[in-house]
């Protein structure tokens, strides 16, 4: 009996040892360093997104490849190139500031255009994309526009 005893104490004890070293190394809990480790999405500074854009309105037909590098807080440098519109290749490359405002807590990045329109792109942290869906009433109907993360 002491025997069976002793045996079912030390199995509590070893099993309440793995579950606090299991709650030691859950995520963003206390790394090495100390301190509390913020999810990347917090912030998206210094992070690079691309986007694939084939856009059919009426008779023009739109297509080109564009990378957001987010540089600080407030402003993303677009870069557009391979552009094609109406089967016809533009050889020029456009490079263009935008501002912008990011809230970590929705998880929605507003683009401001200097037209004045806004647009809100939601971010999944799973898939790691920001995808903008055009208003119901867009003529053509087109598809999200969807930016996936290239560097972190």
């Amino acid at each position: 009996m002491k025997r069976t005893t002793f045996v079912l104490l030390v199995a509590a004890m070893a099993a309440m040892g793995l579950v606090a070293c299991e709650k030691e190394k859950s995520p963003g809990n206390n790394p090495a360093g100390g301190g509390q480790v913020a999810p990347w999405y917090q912030s998206l500074v210094d992070t690079r997104w691309y986007c694939h854009t084939d856009i059919q309105v009426h008779a023009t037909h739109h297509e080109d490849d564009t990378y957001w590098d987010i540089i600080d807080d407030s402003t993303i440098v677009r870069t557009i190139y391979n552009t094609i519109l109406n089967g016809i290749p533009m050889d020029d490359t456009v490079v263009v500031s935008i501002k912008y405002s990011y809230n970590p807590d929705s998880l929605v990045l507003t683009g401001f255009f200097r037209d004045g329109e806004t647009q809100d792109y939601i971010l999944d942290t799973v898939q790691k994309t920001l995808t903008y869906t055009f208003p119901e009433n867009m003529p053509g109907n087109p598809e999200p526009m969807v930016f996936t993360l290239v560097e972190q």
